[in-house]
């Protein structure tokens, strides 16, 4: 069933929006064999970012449809109206007839939809703005025609054939009927077999009238989607403050005399850690309740292409919890010393979950310079000498911090980790890098290959 609300709300990571709608869902077509059909999903849970239009798929329990990769849980599904009335073959489709297109990520579908707005602003729009000025070349040709001799008339044809050489391939409704009154006008005989060039401005209005149409399609999908665009870009800031602020109680936490200090762990009331906290049982389980708390608040999250850190995180949290609360227990069972060595375990604990916190911030400006860098090339443009060395400075400042070790902790980020993911990644930090800043004398910055090492530095995060 459609939930309507006015006004639009910005989706909250923390406050989802969950609901039940039918839908069409388009497949992905495999290596081998043709593209399935859409499947019809009906009363399907999803987490709404931009009513009727865009969504986040939850975790869900429909064991029918678990297999389903286009529904894994966290993958983001953007509706296609074009696409729906072609399918269903109708001017106007139902809403359990809506077709929807799903992307891995969070980041793909804005890289995607980034993409469809690129290229209709940059690259249909001119192409069809260049076709219209043919048409209109040929309906001024075709009132002298009469008046040319063959050399002129075969010009004439000749641009006609361009039109089907340059536009052979499409299938927009629009666009398909505008190339059939090109390839009519491009005929200088009637169906009678009459030279009767009078006919022509008549087709190529009708043709002309049809890429309106489509211009106006165009222009009506790149506001749309660039409003999508932008619902996702909020809603990654959103998280990505969640996740910082996080870290840095994380980092507090590390740094608190309170919990890690000198002092002894008291039973029931202590001196002060230094920063007006009392360090004591009561305030080490006060602690151990915001883990959960924030634990809680994480698992929320199924946003990928991050979920997966994400889960380590509130392991890592919850472990420390439990870890704080032996502590507490052990403070009035065996005493302050037997406390404080059970109480620098969970410090370890807490370390790997603040490093996972940086590294999973550094993974968002990864995937923001892909990004960034990836619309360029989408709209064939150079980047420009001030973004160049903004980027470079951004790569260079990530580089140093998957490098080195952490000034707060004197560790690198994945000490204590079971899967050592920094090896795997600086390597290309750098190596996009090189590409960005590749000299003119060679070419200039080479976008591609700074891409495509990106993605290779986001894969093992």
């Amino acid at each position: 069933m459609a939930h309507y609300r006015d006004p639009f709300e910005w989706p909250d990571p923390l406050n989802l929006v969950v609901i039940k709608r039918s839908f069409k869902l388009l497949r992905k077509r495999p290596s081998k064999g043709k593209k399935p059909p859409p499947l019809e999903v009906k009363d399907f849970a999803l987490i709404e970012l931009v009513p009727h239009c865009l969504y986040e798929v939850p975790a869900h329990s429909i064991e029918a449809l678990k297999g389903i990769k286009e529904l894994e849980p966290g993958r983001i599904l953007s509706r296609n109206l074009r696409v729906s009335e072609r399918l269903n073959g109708v001017e106007k489709v139902t809403y359990a007839q809506q077709c929807f297109i799903s992307y891995e990520s969070v980041y793909k579908a804005r890289r995607g939809m980034a993409h469809a707005q690129t290229r209709g602003k940059h690259v249909e729009l001119p192409a069809l703005a260049s076709w219209d000025e043919t048409f209109d070349w040929m309906v001024k040709t075709s009132w002298t025609l009469h008046l040319l001799e063959e050399d002129g008339r075969e010009e004439y044809v000749l641009v006609a054939a361009a039109l089907l050489d340059a536009h052979g391939r499409v299938i927009d409704e629009n666009k398909v009927a505008a190339l059939a009154r090109a390839i009519q006008a491009g005929k200088l005989k009637d169906s009678l077999g009459r030279f009767n060039p009078g006919r022509i401005p008549l087709i190529i209005f009708a043709g002309q009238k049809d890429l309106a149409e489509r211009i106006q399609t165009v222009r009506g999908i790149t506001r749309r989607i660039s409003f999508r665009e932008v619902v996702l870009e909020v809603y990654i800031d959103r998280l990505r403050i969640i996740c910082r602020q996080i870290g840095n109680s994380q980092l507090h936490r590390l740094q608190s005399r309170v919990l890690f200090g000198d002092d002894r762990l008291l039973p029931v009331r202590g001196r002060s850690g230094g920063d007006g906290a009392v360090r004591s049982t009561a305030t080490v389980r006060r602690e151990a309740d915001r883990l959960e708390q924030y634990a809680r608040q994480l698992e929320q999250i199924v946003t990928r292409p991050f979920v997966r850190s994400l889960r380590h995180s509130v392991r890592n949290m919850r472990q420390a919890a439990a870890i704080m609360r032996e502590a507490a227990d052990v403070a009035k069972s065996e005493g302050a010393d037997a406390a404080a060595a059970v109480m620098l375990r969970s410090r370890d604990v807490l370390m790997q979950s603040y490093h996972g916190m940086v590294l999973r911030d550094l993974h968002w400006q990864l995937e923001e310079l892909l990004l960034q860098a990836a619309i360029l090339i989408d709209r064939r443009e150079d980047v420009a000498d001030s973004r160049q060395i903004a980027w470079h400075d951004d790569l260079r400042a990530i580089h140093r911090r998957l490098t080195r070790r952490v000034p707060e902790t004197r560790a690198f980020l994945d000490d204590g980790f079971a899967r050592k993911v920094r090896a795997s990644v600086f390597p290309h930090v750098h190596l996009a890098d090189v590409h960005l800043m590749r000299k003119l004398s060679d070419g200039g910055p080479d976008l591609e290959g700074m891409t495509d090492e990106l993605r290779k530095a986001c894969a093992p995060l």
